[in-house]
C-alpha cells in the first residue's frame, strides 16, 4: 500500500515532520526545544530519559522523523534505549546522537546500536554550535522523507 503525502509516515512540509529531543538536562533540553520551535519546527517533543522516550514514541508514532539523543542519561541511557527501540520502529527514523565527552568507542557503540529502520545520521560532542546543528537537523529531516518515500512506493 503506497502511503499519501498526508499520513503521518509522510510528512511533506520539513517543518512539520517531528523531532524528539532525549535530553536529561532541563536547561539544554529546553534550549534546544525553544530553538526549533523559533526556527518554525512546530512538531517538537522531548523525553527526559531512555524510559520517556520510549513513552514518547509509543504516542507520537511514524509523526517522528529525528531522534536527538543524548546517550549520557540516568534511568535509560541512549545506547540501552537504542536496543531497546531497533526491533520495534516500523518505519526510517534518523539519529543525532550527541555527547559531552565522544570518543571513538561511544561512536561505534552509536552506531551498533542503530539498526536498519534507526538511521545513524551523526554522533557531535557537547557542547556544539548551534548553526550546525540547525543546518544537520534540516538536512537530517529531508534524507529521512526521502528513505520514507522509498520504502512507500516499493
Amino acid at each position: 500500500m503506497t502511503q499519501t503525502q498526508d499520513s503521518p509516515t509522510l510528512i511533506a512540509d520539513p517543518k512539520r515532520r517531528g523531532i524528539l529531543i532525549v535530553e536529561d538536562d532541563l536547561g539544554p533540553r529546553e534550549s534546544l526545544h525553544y530553538l526549533l520551535r523559533s526556527c518554525s519546527y512546530v512538531n517538537v517533543h522531548c523525553a527526559q530519559d531512555g524510559q520517556d522516550a520510549i513513552t514518547q514514541l509509543a504516542s507520537l508514532g511514524p509523526a517522528v522523523y529525528l531522534i536527538l539523543l543524548d546517550l549520557r542519561m540516568p534511568v535509560m541511557n541512549g545506547i540501552t534505549f537504542l536496543h531497546h527501540l531497533a526491533g520495534d520502529c516500523p518505519h526510517p527514523v534518523g539519529v543525532i546522537a550527541a555527547t559531552a565527552l565522544p570518543t571513538e568507542d561511544g561512536k561505534q557503540q552509536f552506531m551498533e546500536a542503530c539498526s536498519t529502520n534507526l538511521i545513524p545520521l551523526d554522533y557531535i560532542g557537547k557542547p556544539f554550535d548551534l548553526t550546525d546543528l540547525l543546518e544537520l537537523v534540516a538536512r537530517s529531516l529531508d534524507r529521512i522523507h526521502t528513505q520514507r518515500v522509498a520504502a512507500a512506493t516499493d
